[in-house]
């Protein structure tokens, strides 16, 4: 009964991370189009594009950073 509890209570702390990685990793494609010309490495977009989402492509693209 308690283990059940338990098991479920951690289910559902982990459902929000993952839920928002999903989410950064649809943006892979828009992250790779944004840094098109700028030397980065696809291995850097993906591990970016995972960690900060549109919080890092978008002011790449817009100019505001390069790398």
């Amino acid at each position: 009964c308690v283990g059940r509890l338990l098991f479920s209570n951690a289910l559902h702390a982990l459902i929000p991370p993952a839920a928002l990685l999903i989410l950064h990793l649809s943006e892979i494609s828009i992250a790779r189009r944004a840094s098109e010309g700028k030397n980065i490495s696809r291995p850097r977009i993906i591990l970016k594009t995972a960690l900060f989402g549109f919080t890092w492509w978008l002011p790449l693209r817009k100019g505001i950073i390069r790398k």
